[in-house]
């Protein structure tokens, strides 16, 4: 099968600067008494953090960067550094890599979701906890506690907001599998989940799982554990990347990029602008010398493994571990046990160029403690978006058809596939019957001429549009009977049959030897012409169609007597009559099977009627005499049975 595929996609970016205008994210506090504030535009250190998590947190602030809470998925801090009232024994755990995520309640400016995972797959699972701040003096207080989602989960977690930009996607993976679980936040509630079963399968709990800021795409850091033990651990890293639609939560098309051997994968995120991915990832084993890694993907390169370029390597301890895109649109890296971020100054920009430094920011200056562990907190991707909260969802073309080898003169049926808030269709098949169709999935298109057709389909959302091109091979079998064949009575000839099939059938059968092969033996069974069909099949199951005429003729010397006739009134074959062009005299004598005379003539055109004295005679064999003579002065004697069928 020809089959291809062009792509091209517009996409709306509202950027006026490097500083985004959301400020829910403005807000971090994570590892050991750690935190920043990014109100300012650039993130300025906190001191007052009480959080101490070995890897995942969670915090959120106002549209107007004014803290609100932040957990590690254990403890609920209000904006004071206070417990909140209920805010203990969450089911999440310090030592998950994405231990909780804030989701703000659609429909509310008061509620809010905490989504916390157990360490390791442990048997608490995925849950969830609400905030109601209107409570404990506008502080907040949790209301509802650790309500039970799913279990057998990976410690990855990520969010972002539908296509319709109120209600959210909380993305979970189940453990040793291969299952995506998208579940729908809205202002009535957790929907049930949207299963996508795609991928490899996450063999190991461990590391972070980012939707890009536009919730098109998203990304799973993976390891493949082959011996467990870390002294001798002989696994394989990977980013996993797929498609997703954040219309329907189906997540599709996945690709996979090697890391490197010997080691475990933790950090991955996107540019803002979602054109490159970054992953963290380090020597588990000390055969490296207990190298960490930070490379970037470009995601817009034709060959994405390729383009892979080694931005950090750290040849010692502390070691890089999570990755998170800022409100200033730069990627800041946890390196572990040590007081220092490292960032990604420009991470829209391709290889060197996105300006990786290393310990670039002290987040302990004033020698209290604090302290990068693991993690870093986790948002709703979306935040980071340029053109947040206006994200429009980026038109993705897709369709199929109902076949994609088709026989000529038939008609397919097209179904579209297209995610991303798709309004419009503009659809244009070439070599068909029907030239172009603005139905979503239009149906009964024909095609008449053999040969590979484009099929294009054109899908806008208002914000942006995608076009997807596809082929549709006609094929079209021929199939050639051979040449017509004039013979005379009782004489027989070869027919051939040629053409690009592989199965034969004639028609009608009379006079053939077969009529399931290309070459049957035909035998004139009377005067005249016999019209036979032959039809065949080719691998596709396509048919050809083609006949022959077979034309019996009487010659000058030639008399023919008809071995056979049925004189039952159905207007065929009801008499017997001698057929020759040359015939100056004849004696025809006709006699039963007892020798009795039934029926006598010297005029050819007198034929007998199957009638002797008044009555019908009854089916049987009967014996003929003929004696003619020729005008080419030929004497013709000869004898032979007539069957009379009733």
């Amino acid at each position: 099968m020809i089959r291809s595929f062009i792509r091209t996609t517009l996409f709306l970016i509202m950027c006026t600067g490097s500083v985004f205008s959301q400020k829910q994210a403005n807000f971090w506090h994570f590892g050991t008494l750690a935190g920043l504030d990014f109100n300012s535009g650039a993130p300025v250190v906190l001191n007052n953090s009480v959080i101490n998590t070995a890897e995942g947190s969670a915090s959120i602030s106002d549209a107007s960067g004014n803290l609100l809470f932040y957990t590690d998925g254990l403890t609920v801090w209000d904006k004071n550094n206070a417990v909140m009232p209920n805010g203990t024994g969450l089911f999440g755990d310090i030592s998950t890599t994405q231990s909780a995520m804030i989701i703000p309640g659609p429909g509310s400016s008061t509620l809010y979701y905490i989504f916390t995972l157990d360490d390791e797959g442990g048997p608490n699972g995925f849950r969830y906890s609400i905030v109601d701040m209107t409570l404990n003096s506008g502080n907040g207080d949790v209301t509802t506690k650790n309500t039970f989602l799913r279990n057998n989960v990976t410690e990855k977690l990520t969010a972002v907001f539908h296509c319709n930009g109120t209600d959210i996607w909380v993305m979970m993976h189940d453990f040793n599998s291969k299952v995506f679980a998208a579940y729908l936040v809205t202002a009535s509630g957790i929907n049930p989940p949207v299963i996508s079963t795609v991928g490899p399968v996450q063999e190991d709990v461990h590391g972070q799982m980012k939707f890009n800021t536009d919730g098109t795409q998203i990304a799973c850091i993976r390891d493949t554990v082959i011996n467990p033990i870390p002294a001798s651990y002989q696994g394989k890293a990977f980013v996993d990347l797929f498609d997703f639609d954040k219309t329907t939560g189906v997540v599709s098309n996945p690709l996979v990029l090697s890391l490197n051997n010997h080691q475990k994968a933790y950090g991955v995120e996107f540019s803002s602008d979602n054109t490159k991915l970054y992953a963290s990832y380090y020597d588990q084993t000390g055969i490296n010398g207990g190298n960490s890694y930070v490379d970037q993907f470009d995601l817009s390169a034709a060959n994405i493994q390729a383009s892979m370029t080694s931005l950090g390597v750290s040849m010692t301890l502390p070691i890089f571990r999570a990755l998170q895109l800022g409100p200033d649109g730069k990627i800041y890296i946890s390196k572990a046990n040590s007081p220092f971020l490292c960032v990604i100054n420009s991470p829209n920009l391709a290889g060197t160029a996105c300006n990786f430094v290393d310990d670039a920011i002290n987040i302990d200056p004033g020698g209290m403690g604090n302290m990068c562990l693991l993690g870093l907190p986790a948002f709703i991707q979306s935040y980071f978006n340029p053109a947040f909260p206006n994200v429009p969802c980026a038109a993705n073309a897709n369709f199929q058809s109902s076949d994609t080898t088709i026989c000529s003169g038939s008609c397919i049926n097209f179904t579209d596939l297209s995610s991303g808030a798709v309004t419009s269709w503009t659809w244009t098949f070439a070599g068909a019957g029907t030239a172009s169709s603005t139905a979503q999935n239009p149906s009964g298109i024909c095609y008449s001429s053999a040969g590979t057709h484009t099929v294009q389909l054109v899908v806008s959302n208002g914000a942006s549009s995608d076009t997807i091109v596809k082929s549709i091979i006609v094929v079209s079998p021929s199939i050639n009977a051979g040449p017509d064949v004039t013979m005379s009575p009782g004489s027989s000839t070869q027919l051939n049959a040629t053409g690009s099939v592989n199965t034969y059938t004639w028609t009608p059968a009379t006079g053939l030897s077969s009529t399931t092969i290309s070459n049957p033996v035909a035998t004139s069974t009377g005067i005249g012409t016999v019209t036979y069909s032959v039809s065949g099949t080719d691998n596709n199951g396509c048919i050809a169609m083609d006949v022959v005429n077979i034309t019996v003729e009487i010659t000058c010397g030639d008399i023919f007597v008809p071995t056979g006739f049925s004189p039952n009134n159905d207007g065929e074959n009801e008499l017997e009559c001698i057929m020759g062009n040359c015939i100056e005299s004849l004696q025809f004598a006709i006699y039963d099977r007892w020798g009795e005379k039934v029926f006598e003539t010297s005029d050819q055109q007198f034929c007998w009627d199957g009638i002797y004295k008044g009555k019908l005679m009854d089916s049987g064999i009967f014996v003929y005499y003929l004696k003619a003579t020729l005008s080419n002065g030929d004497e013709i004697d000869q004898k032979g049975n007539i069957s009379l069928v009733r």
